[in-house]
């Protein structure tokens, strides 16, 4: 159900218009990579279980995460 989802679009206030001009979707992952607080190149998310139940996931493949940016852009944008 994606009805609750644009209850989340404030929180995508960073101009995705403009990072996806100077940026394609690989990019993007590969500068969360670089972030400088990643330590070992280990990309970790901290995903809901439920509301108030924040749980870290250690990223292994980050084709997900490629899809679900390309899913946010073509949902908000």
């Amino acid at each position: 159900d994606l009805s609750n989802l644009l209850d989340f679009r404030p929180l995508y206030d960073l101009k995705l218009h403009e990072i996806t001009r100077d940026h394609d979707i690989g990019e993007m992952v590969e500068l969360m990579r670089h972030d400088k607080k990643v330590k070992d190149g280990t990309l970790r998310l901290v995903l809901l279980k439920d509301l108030g139940q924040p749980y870290l996931y250690n990223v292994a493949e980050t084709d997900f995460v490629e899809n679900s940016w390309q899913q946010t852009f073509k949902i908000f944008y």
